[in-house]
């Protein structure tokens, strides 16, 4: 699963849905029911539209997360935080993606990859991401460290039939090293690595 650029430089079109003020008034909250499809982030007047099939940036799992992982929130600065540190420019998309929402276009969901094989590590471990942009988008166009969904997709053939009540509380305990490992090889084996997420409360609500 790969972010594309969803602008022909040819036509300059944008492949991601364009809600008008009426639909948009349609789009639920978030809820269990609506975590595969759309639905709509809001502080007060302000709103950003999720849409796991037509959004800026989807890829076709997020529209069957909770077969193949689940849902996690989280504050906006702990996405960053777990991802891999920025690399090109990163303010200049999200500034970009800020005037699309005010447009009216959708974004798509947010996720991380992970591996939660305790036959493996002795810590879960975020192995990929997609989402920094909108993330920083959202966070600037909203102006709030706001908590939103973010969907977790499962390594090594896991599915969401595999999650059992011990891996969940292991996760929420904060036993999960950030996808920033893959950076710095030797945080894998690191003492302090494992403090990045252990007793912060980073993962919140569990949705699976």
């Amino acid at each position: 699963m790969k972010f594309k650029q969803f602008i022909s430089e040819e036509e300059r079109k944008i492949y991601a849905k364009k809600y008008s003020s009426e639909e948009a008034k349609s789009v639920p909250v978030f809820s269990k029911s609506v975590s595969e499809s759309t639905y709509k982030i809001s502080i007060g007047n302000k709103f950003v539209i999720i849409d796991c099939v037509n959004g800026l940036g989807n890829v076709p799992n997020n529209q069957n997360v909770l077969y193949l992982g689940f849902i996690s929130k989280m504050k906006l600065s702990s996405f960053q935080e777990l991802a891999l540190d920025d690399e090109g420019d990163q303010d200049k998309t999200a500034d970009w993606m800020v005037e699309k929402i005010k447009e009216g276009y959708s974004l798509g969901q947010p996720w991380f990859s992970i591996n939660m094989d305790v036959k493996e590590n002795e810590m879960f471990q975020i192995t990929g991401h997609e989402g920094r942009g909108r993330i920083k988008a959202i966070k600037k166009y909203l102006g709030e460290d706001i908590e939103i969904p973010i969907h977790f997709f499962l390594d090594k053939g896991m599915k969401n039939r595999d999650l059992t009540d011990d891996l969940i509380k292991k996760f929420q305990e904060g036993n999960v090293l950030p996808e920033k490992w893959k950076q710095f090889p030797t945080m894998k084996g690191s003492n302090d690595a494992k403090f990045f997420t252990i007793g912060k409360n980073v993962f919140k609500e569990i949705i699976k």
